[in-house]
């Protein structure tokens, strides 16, 4: 039995540092494609924001004023959320690895 083992486990042990390897690869990945995105909406957002009184010309000075007040929320939400989403994602993960 031992000199089986002297052959498997480093043949096991590449193989399982491969999976390892990939794994934080496509989660690195996955993580940058959202934050991207996140941002992305961030943007459109932000853009919104500049261009509203194009949008909507007719519109009274207190509601731009309104509209000033909260757009910084709005703004930054999409990345905020996008940190939590992947937070929780990355939580959720080991455990449901573990459970299949």
């Amino acid at each position: 039995m031992r000199p089986q083992l002297s052959e498997i486990f480093p043949i096991a042990g590449n193989i399982f540092a491969l999976f390892v390897g990939a794994f934080i690869y496509q989660l690195l990945a996955c993580t940058g494609t959202a934050l991207v995105l996140s941002f992305c909406v961030a943007l459109l957002f932000f853009l919104l924001s500049q261009f509203i009184d194009l949008i909507y010309p007719n519109v009274e000075p207190e509601t731009y004023s309104a509209q000033a007040v909260i757009a910084p929320l709005y703004i930054v939400l999409p990345i905020i959320r996008g940190y939590n989403s992947l937070s929780g994602t990355v939580l959720r993960t080991p455990e449901n690895a573990v459970v299949c």
